[in-house]
């Protein structure tokens, strides 16, 4: 993938993970978008990637739904979490309508950063960037 190409994949690409980045940004968190994670021979683009909680949040529009569609992000999803990171879905919906499940979600982030740190595993790296 060349630079130019790379370049774009570093900002958000739908209305509703834009909306998320605010939300995320307003609330502090230190993430990083559409982050590379090498599994095999494969890349996988985490929509949002938080080091310091080790977490992937990934956010679905009503295509996701489709089986073909569930099948390869439940596929994805193990692949990612096979490197010890916890990979959470988010509707769209579930974004541009904050409710009870986008507060759960930033809760557990607030707990997974803390307990990384409280086991002092900051410095412990899964996912590298690719050049």
């Amino acid at each position: 993938m060349g630079k130019k190409r790379e370049k774009q994949w570093k900002v958000p690409v739908t209305p509703a993970e834009r909306r998320l980045a605010l939300i995320l940004d307003r609330h502090g968190y230190s993430y990083k978008q559409a982050h590379p994670i090498k599994v095999k021979r494969c890349v996988y683009y985490a929509d949002f990637y938080f080091p310091d909680a080790f977490m992937v949040i990934e956010v679905d529009g009503r295509h996701h739904g489709e089986e073909w569609k569930k099948r390869r992000d439940d596929h994805r999803s193990r692949c990612i979490r096979g490197h010890g990171l916890v990979v959470r879905r988010l509707w769209n919906r579930e974004v541009y309508c904050p409710g009870k499940r986008l507060k759960d979600l930033l809760d557990e982030i607030d707990q997974r950063i803390l307990s990384v740190r409280d086991r002092q595993l900051v410095d412990f790296t899964f996912v590298t960037e690719i050049d």
